[in-house]
């Protein structure tokens, strides 16, 4: 089975802590500021989401790469590989 690799990229630690809580959110509707409140000691003074990678969060929710830097294991992310290797059987039956 293939491993996918992907290069890693550095996160501040204040990053790590926010795409935590917004992944904890399990893509409920929240309001950002809230959350900033909840998270005032965790974060810098100058965190600031506008900075996030858009790779990171997307509308407010993590993307799949989002999702990979902070919960490797999560079930959307086991999905999505499961997907990608039916495709890739159904794609090496359709070239034979």
């Amino acid at each position: 089975m293939n491993k996918f690799r992907f290069k890693r990229y550095a996160f501040s630690e204040a990053e790590l802590v926010y795409l935590k809580a917004v992944e904890q959110k399990k893509y409920s509707k929240y309001d950002t500021n809230v959350l900033h409140v909840e998270l005032w000691n965790k974060l810098g003074d100058d965190f600031s989401v506008d900075n996030l990678e858009k790779f990171a969060i997307w509308y407010d929710h993590p993307t799949l790469l989002g999702l990979w830097y902070v919960n490797p294991k999560h079930f959307l992310l086991q999905v999505c590989e499961k997907i990608a290797r039916e495709l890739k059987i159904l794609l090496q039956l359709i070239m034979e």
